[in-house]
C-alpha cells in the first residue's frame, strides 16, 4: 500500500506481517507471540521495520525473504535468524546487541544495496551487495562475500571455516580485528584497498593469504 510501518514486538503482544506460499497464492496474514517464527515454506516480503525487547527475530525452515524496501531488525539483545535466503533491491541493517545473527545465503538471486550487522556474534554465508557490507562483532565466514564497488569492513574477531574469498570491485576493504582459520583468505579489492590492522593467523594459522589491491 506504499506505507511504511514500525512493527514492535513486546512480550505477549501479536504482530502480522504478509506472507506468501512457494505456488504464489494470496497473501495470508502470519503471527507471532514476542518472536517472528518459523516461516516454514513460505515467501515472506519485508516492508517494514521490526523491533523486539530482547526476544529473539526468527524466520526458519526454507523461507525466501524478500525486501521490498529498506529495512531494520532490533531485538535490543535477542537473537536474529534467517535460516533460508534474503534477496531484494534494497538495504538490510540489522542490531541485535549482546545476541547472535544467523544468516543463510543473502543477496544471491537479487543483490541487496547493503548490509550492515551489529552483534556479539555473527555468522554469515554467501553474501553479495550492491553497495557496502558492514560487520560489527566475531565474524565467522563460510562462504564468498562480494561487493560491486560498495566496502566490506569487519569490526571484531574473524573466524574462516571455510577458504573464503572478499571481492569488492575497487570498495576497500578493513579487517579491524584479527583473523584466524585453518583455511585460506583471498582479498580482491582491484582498484581499493585493502587493511588488516590486527593480526592474522596468531592464534590458528591460515592455509593461505592472498591480496590484489591498489593499496595494502
Amino acid at each position: 500500500d506504499g506505507h511504511r510501518e514500525e512493527s514492535r514486538l513486546a512480550p505477549h503482544h501479536r504482530c502480522f506481517i504478509r506472507c506468501r506460499r512457494d505456488d504464489d497464492s494470496a497473501f495470508e496474514p502470519f503471527g507471532a507471540e514476542g518472536v517472528f517464527n518459523k516461516f516454514t515454506h513460505l515467501a515472506a516480503t519485508f516492508a517494514n521495520n521490526y523491533v523486539t525487547s530482547g526476544g529473539d527475530f526468527t524466520v526458519t525452515g526454507s523461507s525466501l525473504v524478500s525486501l521490498q524496501v529498506d529495512t531494520n531488525v532490533t531485538t535490543d539483545g535477542g537473537d536474529i535468524l534467517f535460516d533460508g535466503t534474503v534477496d531484494g533491491n534494497s538495504a538490510l541493517v540489522l542490531s541485535a546487541g549482546a545476541g547472535a545473527v544467523s544468516m543463510g545465503d543473502t543477496g544471491l538471486s537479487q543483490p541487496l544495496t547493503a548490509l550492515s550487522v551489529d552483534a556479539a556474534t555473527i555468522d554469515l554465508n554467501d553474501v553479495i551487495t550492491i553497495g557496502t557490507q558492514a560487520y560489527t562483532g566475531a565474524v565467522t565466514l563460510n562462504s564468498d562475500y562480494v561487493t560491486t564497488g560498495g566496502d566490506f569492513t569487519v569490526t571484531g574477531p574473524v573466524l574462516l571455516e571455510v577458504d573464503t574469498i572478499v571481492t569488492t570491485d575497487g570498495g576497500d576493504i578493513l579487517f579491524d580485528g584479527t583473523v584466524d582459520g585453518a583455511n585460506s583468505l583471498a582479498l580482491v579489492a582491484d582498484t581499493g584497498s585493502v587493511t588488516m590492522a590486527a593480526d592474522a593467523g596468531s592464534l590458528e594459522r591460515l592455509a593461505a593469504l592472498s591480496i590484489d589491491a591498489a593499496a595494502i
